[in-house]
């Protein structure tokens, strides 16, 4: 039903959450209509957004009312394709993922956010960057909705001991993370140095589970070339068989929360 787009076609660098699910049932409607015997109107394969089950979330969000979602007051401000995965998150049940430089955002407090978003947002003012971090703060309000929403993340021990801002910001972020630890829909774990090759080298990655069991899981991961968002089975098994061997290799969740106290007095000291 799809073809990808030349790059003459549309500029997918600016395509919307609202755009893409458009583009997304007009193709649907004119392919019903005319029973594929003409090909549909091109639709931008969004930051490499692959398969059907993917695409079902986003044409369900739209027709569910949620095409303009909390996010949007943040479109100012939003990465180019990033609203794709706010929508995905906020109507995910379940979330894994895989960080290697840095705390998840999940986790982030707000002085932390703000000094990691300087780094990778030079050309924002400070007015821009608290949006950023507004925006990533709302984001955390779904670890404590009902239901909240379920995380099971792996943290490279490196994450835990880059000094990222200052003592007293890294203080209160390791502080934060020893609460989390302890939330009934947070298990947390970091992968210690002593690990050494494990299968996330390759860089973080995250996959979100979603209610209804015909919802495909949908593994998300991004570099300074993009994001990719990858839904076949196959891709998806491939990152769930990652983060299971990962997470074997692991500290147990106790473990992990007694090395986080124990670098968390090491920045106290």
């Amino acid at each position: 039903m799809f073809r990808p787009c030349r790059s003459d076609d549309v500029d997918v660098a600016s395509t919307s959450l609202v755009a893409f699910v458009t583009f997304v049932i007009v193709a649907d409607n004119y392919s019903d209509q005319h029973q594929m015997h003409r090909s549909p109107p091109c639709c931008p394969d969004a930051h490499n957004l692959r398969g059907k089950g993917v695409r079902k979330v986003l044409v369900d969000m739209a027709r569910e009312g949620h095409r303009k979602g909390w996010w949007s007051i943040y479109d100012d401000v939003l990465p180019s394709g990033f609203d794709i995965y706010v929508g995905l998150e906020a109507e995910a049940s379940g979330l894994r993922s895989y960080e290697s430089d840095v705390i998840h955002g999940l986790l982030q407090t707000a002085d932390y956010a703000l000094t990691v978003l300087r780094e990778l947002r030079p050309k924002d003012g400070e007015e821009q960057l608290h949006r950023v971090v507004d925006l990533r703060m709302e984001r955390q309000r779904l670890l404590d909705q009902d239901p909240p929403l379920d995380v099971w993340i792996i943290l490279d021990e490196g994450a835990i001991r880059r000094n990222i801002g200052g003592t007293a910001i890294m203080r209160r972020q390791l502080g934060h993370l020893v609460q989390a630890s302890r939330w009934p829909n947070v298990t947390l774990q970091i992968l210690g140095f002593e690990c050494g090759a494990h299968p996330g080298l390759t860089g973080p990655f995250t996959i979100l589970e979603f209610p209804e069991r015909t919802d495909s899981d949908v593994a998300y991961t991004e570099s300074v070339g993009g994001m990719i968002y990858l839904e076949k089975d196959r891709e998806v098994r491939a990152c769930a068989e990652a983060f299971d061997r990962m997470r074997a290799a692991a500290l147990s969740p106790a473990a992990s929360a007694e090395l986080i106290q124990q670098v968390l007095r090491e920045f106290t000291s």
